[in-house]
């Protein structure tokens, strides 16, 4: 029954290189059953021999026909049950040929079917090929342009360093040029500071001398101003206190307030000097004012 299993699985997974293994297993299945079956009638043989060798007997001689008939009638059956496997085994082959054949027709369908996508696909093959070919052509142009732009920059470079060291040089002339100019200007400047300096100091010598005699004439000035102030204020004064005096409070406030008011106008008229306004009216703050309160 294992053989037959393994013979079914055989069938069942045979294509076109399946015959070949289906004849494999029929013929070792074949074998084993032939060699099983010798076995068979040897070990029944053996057997007997032992039986009589037992009694005594000896088992060449007692080894009759009946024997040989019984072994050959085994052979025989045995023989037609194997012719009866062999008939269902070639039933099953013919069922797998079927099958065979149909899978065969399934994959012969298959392939008809597929063979437009399959002529495509070469097409597209050659295609890819023939884009391949045109690539390399295009690499192989591109490195000998990259090779010719290799050379060319390496020129360019050649001659902007030849660019470059003639306008450094110029630049350098432009340089050492300018330098120049600019130290002609500096020790031109130098001395140019150097009168503005001296001639600031005589002037400011001369502004000194100036303010000297200035302040000294302002003093004099001031105290004569100073005195004639302090005489008119004190005639005010005199006189406010008579105005006070010789009436009633209200008045008082209205004398003393046209008093003010009256040297209040010779101030605004510029008849005094500034610095005699401001003495006048811190003196009016000090004796005029409190009249009113």
């Amino acid at each position: 029954m294992t053989e037959l299993a393994i013979l079914g699985i055989a069938l069942l997974s045979c294509h076109k290189g399946g015959k070949a293994v289906l004849a494999v297993l029929i013929a070792s299945c074949a074998a084993k059953r032939s060699g099983r079956l010798w076995r068979t009638v040897g070990s029944q043989t053996d057997h007997g021999f032992r039986d009589r060798a037992d009694e005594g007997e000896d088992p060449e001689e007692s080894f009759d026909g009946g024997d040989k008939n019984r072994a050959v009638q085994g052979l025989v059956l045995e023989a037609l049950g194997l012719r009866q496997q062999l008939e269902v085994i070639r039933a099953q082959l013919g069922n797998c040929r079927l099958q065979i054949d149909t899978m065969d027709g399934v994959i012969a369908d298959w392939h008809r079917d597929k063979e437009p996508v399959i002529a495509e696909v070469k097409q597209k093959a050659g295609e890819v090929e023939n884009m391949k070919g045109l690539l390399e052509g295009k690499a192989r142009d591109l490195e000998a342009a990259d090779q010719k732009v290799d050379m060319v920059a390496g020129e360019g470079k050649g001659w902007e360093e030849k660019i470059r060291n003639s306008k450094a040089e110029q630049e350098l002339a432009q340089l050492e040029a300018a330098v120049e100019e600019k130290q002609d200007r500096e020790q031109q400047l130098l001395k140019e500071l150097d009168r503005v300096k001296k001639e600031a100091a005589d002037r400011l010598s001369q502004v000194n001398d100036l303010l000297t005699g200035k302040e000294k004439w302002g003093e004099r000035v001031l105290k004569a101003e100073l005195a004639r102030a302090a005489v008119g204020l004190l005639s005010s004064e005199s006189l406010l206190r008579q105005k006070l005096l010789q009436g009633p409070r209200d008045i008082d406030r209205i004398s003393s307030r046209r008093v003010i008011v009256t040297m209040g106008n010779e101030l605004r008229s510029g008849q005094l000097s500034s610095t005699l306004c401001i003495c006048c009216r811190q003196l009016f703050l000090a004796i005029a004012v409190p009249a009113f309160f």
